[in-house]
């Protein structure tokens, strides 16, 4: 059965089994998300999400609290126009150049 709200919504915008996310388009991307509303951005299942993490596609996640995984929306946005780069890591040759300076 459909909210008041879903069956005035114009079509496409709201259906009663999903969240309204439009409000994240206005946010800054300083801002951190859950794992719901990155899914809802990026289009991906939670397993996939987190494969990429692992295998780092995805962005690391930023613990809030000991269960409270979030992600910053710019590096989300990133991820979906395709220009998320993970940072780099260092290799032993630039940790002993750092060291010598």
């Amino acid at each position: 059965m459909l909210t008041d709200q879903a069956a005035n919504a114009p079509e496409g915008l709201m259906r009663a089994d999903k969240t309204d996310y439009r409000y994240l388009d206005q946010l800054p991307d300083s801002s951190v998300i859950c794992v719901d509303e990155v899914l809802a951005l990026v289009r991906v299942s939670r397993s996939t999400w987190y494969e990429g993490i692992k295998k780092k596609r995805y962005p690391p996640a930023v613990y809030i609290g000991p269960s409270s995984p979030r992600w910053p929306l710019g590096s989300v946005r990133q991820v979906t126009t395709g220009t998320y780069k993970p940072p780099a890591e260092q290799t032993r040759d630039q940790n002993e150049d750092q060291k010598a300076a």
